[in-house]
């Protein structure tokens, strides 16, 4: 029976791979379905959460021209079993996409470990299935330069 709700559950995480991102027009405070820019300005790691199981996906869009990497927005929680879909709309550069845990948040000393990551070619999509900790507190890196938008599930 485990083996079957594990067939199961991991043919639907693969399914919501494929899934159109969710577009909103509202608020980005109250409307968890708001677009969030990334810009050469999100270069530090994030303090604000966005907590999946409540507020649902996450839509990622960004672009950088430097060098830096960038960051998303938000830190994620609330899932054991985050989906990351991202699409590389440069003509150039693979992206690299890592995931990272955030440690100590709200802390003195906060920290953070590398959990996994993917490429993704330029004009093709990525998406990967991680299995985390639903408490635990995480976000994304994205190398530049890319122009990319993508999802969290």
């Amino acid at each position: 029976m485990k083996k079957i709700v594990s067939l199961l559950v991991a043919i639907l995480m693969s399914m919501l791979c494929f899934a159109a991102p969710v577009y909103a027009d509202g608020d980005s405070d109250n409307d968890p379905a708001v677009i969030e820019i990334i810009t050469d300005r999100s270069n530090a790691i994030p303090t604000d959460i966005h907590n999946l199981s409540t507020n649902g996906q996450y839509t990622l869009v960004g672009e950088a021209y430097g060098s830096a990497d960038l960051y998303s927005n938000r830190l994620f929680t609330g899932t054991s079993l985050m989906g990351i879909s991202v699409t590389n709309r440069g003509a150039s550069h693979t992206i690299t996409v890592k995931l990272y845990r955030r440690h100590n948040v709200g802390g003195n000393y906060p920290y953070s470990t590398y959990v996994t990551s993917f490429n993704v070619a330029p004009g093709h999509s990525n998406c990967i299935n991680q299995s985390v900790s639903s408490y635990g507190y995480y976000y994304l890196s994205f190398s530049a330069p890319c122009i990319f938008d993508g999802y969290v599930i």
